[in-house]
């Protein structure tokens, strides 16, 4: 199933969990989009800590936990 959404995402905070390569392709997308992109993941591909190095996300190390 595919789900089509068009959604103003410039200065939107948006977190990613995971930063592999199917990940990287959706930090990819919020980077061109111009969201503001928070990254967790234990480990990222180079090219995302190639973002996080120069400043264009903020990228949290660790495996993600969900808290209620």
């Amino acid at each position: 199933m595919v789900l089509s959404m068009f959604l103003k995402l410039e200065d939107r905070h948006c977190l990613v969990v995971g930063a592999g390569e199917i990940g990287g392709i959706k930090i990819r997308r919020l980077l061109v989009a111009r969201a503001k992109v928070r990254v967790i993941a234990p480990w990222a591909t180079p090219t995302v800590t190639a973002w996080a190095l120069a400043g264009l996300l903020d990228w949290e190390a660790r495996t993600f936990k969900l808290t209620i």
